[in-house]
């Protein structure tokens, strides 16, 4: 992290024959006015069974980029699979979160070609945003995130319940 980043990071999890996820998440600088971007994929032994992907609105600085994802977003829908229903706890993400069932490799394929694009519109030149404001932001999108009970479970039935919250709170989504 630093420059223009709170905090950029990548996470690769896998139990073999199991499960394997990929989780990437940029959070701006708090004073950068950049939307949070956001990246996961999981699969099981013989499939990929979600693609879930935003740039999720910060402050109003973000506007612009949330809605060149919206554009991105719906042009692709029809690609890239079966949708998901997000959880109550989803609400802290875009109108425009992909979450999907990917259909086949064509379906993944279409999901990193978004993901790629999607990325790029986060990490655009942003202007300056109230670091207080953006703090907020972020918190709510952590508060939001550490609700997600699979992750925990997943995670707690592989390391155990004290190190799956030592590193969701950690690792995946420290605080601002």
């Amino acid at each position: 992290a630093g420059g223009p980043f709170r905090r950029a990071h990548v996470e690769v999890f896998a139990l073999p024959g199991r499960v394997a996820v990929l989780h990437v998440c940029v959070f701006p600088a708090l004073g950068r006015g950049a939307p949070i971007y956001g990246f996961d994929v999981v699969s099981g032994a013989d499939r990929t069974t979600g693609l879930f992907l935003d740039v999720t609105p910060t402050t109003p600085e973000s506007e612009d980029a949330v809605a060149a994802w919206g554009a991105l977003a719906c042009r692709a829908a029809g690609a890239l699979g079966t949708a998901r229903e997000l959880p109550d706890w989803g609400a802290i993400f875009s109108p425009h979160m992909v979450a999907v069932r990917p259909e086949g490799r064509a379906g993944l394929e279409a999901g990193v070609s978004l993901a790629e694009a999607a990325l790029e519109l986060a990490l655009a030149e942003a202007g300056p945003a109230d670091p207080a404001a953006m703090r907020a932001a972020q918190a709510r999108y952590v508060e939001g995130q550490l609700r997600n009970d699979r992750t925990r479970r997943m995670l707690a039935g592989a390391v155990g319940p004290e190190l799956a919250e030592r590193f969701i709170a950690e690792a995946l989504f420290p605080p601002p």
